[in-house]
């Protein structure tokens, strides 16, 4: 059976990339083991980190999609049919190898912390570029709403 790296991130498929980054910031967020003290979440975080780097690697999605769609037609008949198939590993070896490299960051803690600073980071950086961008619409529209009450109560 293969990892469900859509189910795992709480997405459905297909996602746009911007969807990927936004539901890996969600479970990291949620699952991060600062943020659950007392329970082991380290396999949960691994799972999430291994879906994120297949995912939102262009060329791993596309073999992983095309696996994933097989699989999912295979789990629709074994429901349909009521019969038990065994699916272990990836059929495509490029996919094999794009899951491997991902379980290897996976279980790098360092690597989880950065890739989340780094998302952080992007996040914070593209907030502070669209103040910048509103600001001028923002003091426009204080003033055009004092003025509007200046003129509200003069003509009263």
């Amino acid at each position: 059976m293969i990892k469900d790296y859509y189910l795992i991130l709480d997405i459905s498929y297909p996602s746009s990339q911007e969807e990927i980054k936004t539901a890996f910031r969600r479970q990291a967020m949620r699952w991060h083991p600062d943020k659950n003290i007392g329970k082991d979440t380290n396999a949960i975080m691994q799972d999430i980190v291994e879906a994120y780097e297949v995912l939102i690697n262009p060329v791993a999605k596309q073999l992983y999609d095309s696996e994933y769609l097989h699989w999912q037609r295979a789990r629709w008949s074994v429901t349909l049919c009521q019969k038990e198939e065994q699916k272990d590993e990836f059929e495509n070896e490029n996919l094999r190898q794009e899951v491997n490299c991902a379980r290897k960051k996976a279980k790098d803690k360092k690597y989880w912390n950065e890739l989340l600073n780094s998302l952080q980071q992007n996040g914070k950086t593209a907030l502070t570029g669209a103040w910048k961008s509103a600001r001028g619409y923002f003091i426009a529209m204080i003033i055009f709403s004092f003025l509007g009450l200046i003129m509200l109560l003069l003509s009263m």
